[in-house]
């Protein structure tokens, strides 16, 4: 497309100055930029008022909705300017597809992979758990933050391609008849070759894929571009011996997705106890840093540190091997997101969440769907500058739908409560108080019927709004009856 312009140094609203192009997806641009009035790094996504598909109203929606989950972005405000519509979010840093590129052999270690699953399948839960599905997930959808204490931290990107797939009662949609190609060729499930309605095991079927190729380097139909070859050989490839050269945790895993059919809740600890299985068997802890944490020199990897570099992945594929001799028993496994978890950050004070279910009754759960009661890891959760602005994020590709109007200026007003707001740049949030006791059915539920009225015209990805931009906002009352969590964490702090 060609450029829409918003040219380095123009001024957004008194407040936000363009400085660069970092990205361009088929309806928009997004841009580098800054707060001038506390220089705070930020992402600017655009997009033409007259684009056919306003996919920016869509993720708007959808962003506020998820702005309590600690592995989404963080939506700072949106609005109009001139002839395009602009969202601001916190700039992040490398994306996962950036980073994999400049690994040795162009792939991550069996460690880091591994690590990376974790985190990921954490954040496609928190997005499920609140009733969407992502539809688009690839390595260029996940970003690592942009300070060095939350560069080992994974947050999910673009939600263009949203969709809510559960109903005001809290049942899920039911499935349509055909639908058409969604997400990235390279990614995207089986299903979606075949046109067939998604559900969350088509977003984790995504996850799997990615994770062959953070493991391997590549996927066996790496060179095709046609969708339609691609699919076909997807097809070909759906048997164990796709992960035949990587540990049996990984064909346990297929196992589990092939079994899901598209009403069902994926079983996400059990797949993450197999990836922590895994890893733990590598003589790995959790403070053993991601590949591209290790120290090099500036601009450069030094050769110490490459080789260093290389004898770890050398060291994890023997043992990568040994484990595929002898198999892994999976009975007692301990998450390495218990006892201290995924890490994440949000500015001052670190609380330790209590794991109260623990792993009692989760290893032996089979490979069905997950009953809902199962424990989930707990989280650490450290408040930060914005006070509670959770996660970052900036991220181009946008290939979803949205309609309606958009408004010239942003016109709500600054709350002073726990409110989602658009102020014309703050966009704070507070967190809402926690729970840790209610069951996650009842909490969709209530969330849906509270929601739902609000949502449905503009939630579908592909229906038509004429609510303004930045007026697409959750009301207080609606916030404060709501009990949803942001994800289904028994720990998680967050309501």
């Amino acid at each position: 497309m060609q450029n829409i312009g918003f040219a380095a140094g123009s001024l957004i609203k008194g407040r936000w100055t363009v400085v660069k192009k970092i990205g361009q997806g088929a309806f928009g641009e997004i841009f580098s930029g800054k707060n001038i009035i506390n220089n705070e790094q930020i992402a600017i996504k655009v997009e033409k008022v007259d684009t056919k598909k306003q996919v920016l109203r869509l993720e708007v929606a959808v962003l506020k909705k998820l702005q309590l989950c600690p592995y989404v972005c963080r939506f700072i405000t949106c609005g109009r300017h001139n002839d395009y519509n602009y969202m601001v979010m916190e700039l992040l840093g490398e994306n996962l597809s950036e980073l994999r590129r400049k690994q040795l052999d162009g792939k991550f270690s069996l460690g880091s992979t591994l690590k990376l699953g974790v985190q990921m399948i954490q954040s496609l839960q928190a997005v499920h758990d609140l009733g969407y599905l992502h539809r688009d997930v690839k390595p260029s959808n996940f970003a690592i933050g942009l300070n060095p204490s939350k560069r080992n931290i994974t947050y999910l990107i673009d939600f263009g391609l949203a969709r809510r797939f559960v109903l005001a009662s809290g049942e899920v949609r039911p499935a349509r008849e055909s639908t058409g190609f969604r997400g990235t060729a390279r990614y995207a499930s089986i299903n979606s070759h075949l046109s067939k309605d998604l559900g969350r095991r088509d977003d984790l079927w995504s996850i799997f894929y990615v994770l062959i190729e953070f493991a391997e380097g590549q996927l066996p139909w790496r060179k095709l571009k046609d969708k339609d070859q691609i699919g076909e050989m997807k097809q070909k490839y759906n048997t164990p011996d796709l992960v035949k050269d990587l540990p049996p945790q990984f064909s346990q895993f297929m196992k589990h997705l092939k079994s899901l059919n598209y009403e069902d809740r994926p079983n996400y600890v059990f797949l993450q106890t197999l990836l922590n299985d895994c890893y733990t068997s590598l003589g790995l802890s959790e403070s053993t840093p991601f590949d591209w944490e290790v120290q090099t020199n500036s601009g450069a990897s030094s050769s110490s540190s490459n080789t260093t570099q290389q004898q770890q992945q050398q060291q994890q594929q023997q043992q990568q091997r040994n484990l595929n001799q002898s198999g892994l028993n999976n009975s007692s496994a301990r998450l390495m997101a218990s006892p201290s978890t995924i890490d994440v950050e949000a500015s001052g004070k670190s609380t330790q969440l209590n794991n109260s279910n623990n792993n009692n009754n989760n290893n032996n759960k089979g490979l069905g769907a997950e009953n809902d009661s199962s424990p989930q890891p707990q989280i650490i959760r450290r408040n930060s500058e914005s006070n509670s602005q959770i996660a970052n994020s900036s991220e181009s590709d946008n290939k979803g739908s949205g309609g309606g109007s958009w408004n010239q200026k942003s016109s709500s007003p600054r709350h002073k409560d726990k409110n989602l707001q658009d102020d014309g740049g703050e966009g704070s949030q507070k967190h809402l108080k926690a729970s840790n006791n209610n069951n996650i059915n009842n909490n969709n539920n209530n969330y849906n019927n509270n929601n739902n009225n609000n949502n449905n015209s503009h939630m579908n990805g592909n229906g038509s709004n004429s609510q303004p931009i930045d007026k697409i906002e959750l009301s207080h009352q609606q916030q404060k009856s709501s009990t949803t969590k942001c994800c289904s964490t028994s720990k998680c702090s967050v309501m």
